[in-house]
């Protein structure tokens, strides 16, 4: 992720390190823009679990859109708010994965 100098004086990641046990790569460049690269490792369930790959994706997706909708702030402008926002659409995908479904019904849900 890039946030712009105007986005990163406001932003969390400012005071946030990079940290090798969480995946998570944070640079501030010189012009004060701060780069992000972390990897979050997928959740893991039995294969005999999963029913159907179609839709997973755009699950995942649907999910990370939803988190963005209605927010005065940018979620991902936040450490803390972008772990349980890319949580959250990995396990839409998982949910979706589990049904028989292009999307699953449980979305719906909650």
């Amino acid at each position: 992720m890039h946030l712009y100098p105007y986005e990163a004086i406001r932003s969390a990641w400012l005071s946030t390190q990079t940290d090798m046990t969480k995946h998570l790569i944070v640079k501030i460049t010189s012009k004060g823009a701060i780069l992000v690269f972390q990897h979050f490792p997928a959740h893991l369930l039995p294969k005999t679990s999963i029913v159907n790959a179609t839709g997973a994706g755009d699950s995942l997706v649907g999910s990370l859109l939803a988190s963005l909708i209605g927010r005065e702030n940018n979620p991902f402008h936040d450490p803390g708010e972008m772990d349980q926002v890319v949580h959250r659409a990995q396990k839409a995908a998982v949910l979706t994965l589990c049904s028989p479904f292009a999307v699953s019904p449980k979305l719906s849900e909650r």
